[in-house]
């Protein structure tokens, strides 16, 4: 049996209201067992346009091991640019090091939201992230 038959589970954080501009930093999920990140997605209310200049990033971090699983930005000069749709599921590109993907139960995962550029560029409101896992460990262990 592979991840890929597994049932992810789902757990969700709701964050709300994100001034990007005093970069928060927010605990979202707590592994309650050793597993494997399958998805993170990323909902909010608002819309914000991909941009050069004025723009919103999000990345996800293990912070139990300082380990960047994560990340949506809207800067149109990084790859995977989005521009973020209001009450969409927008997938946060996961890191490409499988064993970055895998954690230890009790370890934590913490989003940090900033923006480049003007001033509210990368404000979000009713925001949520959506943590998807399934139990066990993958090949990086």
């Amino acid at each position: 049996m592979g991840l890929g038959d597994l049932q992810p589970q789902v757990t969700g954080a709701n964050i709300g209201e994100v001034d990007a501009s005093a970069t928060p930093y927010v605990n979202i999920f707590t592994a309650p067992c050793a597993c494997v990140l399958t998805g993170i997605n990323l909902v909010q209310a608002g819309t914000l346009a991909a941009h050069a200049t004025n723009f919103a990033t999000c990345v996800v971090t293990n912070i139990t091991d300082s380990q960047e699983v994560a990340r949506i930005t809207t800067e149109t000069a990084a790859t995977g640019v989005n521009a973020l749709a209001p009450d969409t599921a927008e997938a946060l590109a996961l890191s490409s090091t499988a064993s970055y993907l895998e954690l230890d139960k009790g370890d934590v995962l913490q989003a940090a939201f900033t923006e480049g550029g003007t001033a509210t560029t990368g404000d979000l409101t009713e925001a949520a992230l959506f943590v998807e896992w399934v139990p066990g460990t993958g090949a990086g262990q």
